[in-house]
């Protein structure tokens, strides 16, 4: 069992897949979809 999936609780590699997440491009889109939420209730 590897470092990751002792802290996760990740089984068989799963926690591999939160390493390869590319996290500026979420982080953008997150931002997007937050902004068009706020718009939308206004």
């Amino acid at each position: 069992m590897t470092e990751v999936e002792k802290l996760t609780g990740a089984t068989s590699g799963l926690g591999k897949h939160w390493q390869a997440i590319n996290r500026q491009k979420v982080n953008a889109e997150v931002k997007r979809l937050q902004m068009r939420i706020a718009k939308a209730v206004r």
